[in-house]
């Protein structure tokens, strides 16, 4: 219903018009409990590329694009950017009676719910046993870059 940024950590900016303009964004849920979720926008590269090649002013990089987009008060601002978001994050989580989740007991439960949810989450999720599969992970990832 609502999206605010991360703030100085206690209270944040109301962005919630600029992230209804970002498509990876769910509009409704299944979930009907109450729910605060933490996600990142994202600038795909492609996307700053475009941006910039019909921009008055380019941007210097996606993070930066990601951010001024966010904040800026104009929802057709944001919208113009293209942005994507991930959500990795459930912070307050009180089910309805209706609501077939009772608990989440993990960062994978969570990741898992969240997309049962319709929220995007970063498919290279990997939950690893050792290190070894920690550095084969890091590898496969560098690779895909």
């Amino acid at each position: 219903m609502r999206a605010a940024t991360r703030g100085n950590g206690i209270k944040g900016e109301d962005v919630t018009e600029q992230v209804r303009t970002i498509r990876s964004f769910p509009l409704v849920i299944p979930f009907r409990g109450r729910l605060d979720v933490q996600g990142e926008g994202i600038m795909r590269l492609s996307a700053l590329k475009a941006y910039n090649e019909t921009a008055k002013e380019p941007l210097k990089n996606a993070s930066n694009g990601v951010a001024g987009a966010i904040r800026n008060l104009d929802p057709k601002v944001t919208a113009a950017r293209r942005l994507d978001i991930f959500f990795y994050a459930v912070n307050d989580f009180e089910p309805a009676p209706e609501d077939e989740v009772r608990s989440l007991s993990s960062q994978v439960e969570s990741l898992e719910f969240l997309r049962r949810q319709k929220f995007k989450v970063n498919p290279d999720l990997c939950v690893c046993a050792d290190f070894g599969e920690i550095e084969a992970a890091i590898a496969e990832i560098e690779a895909k870059r």
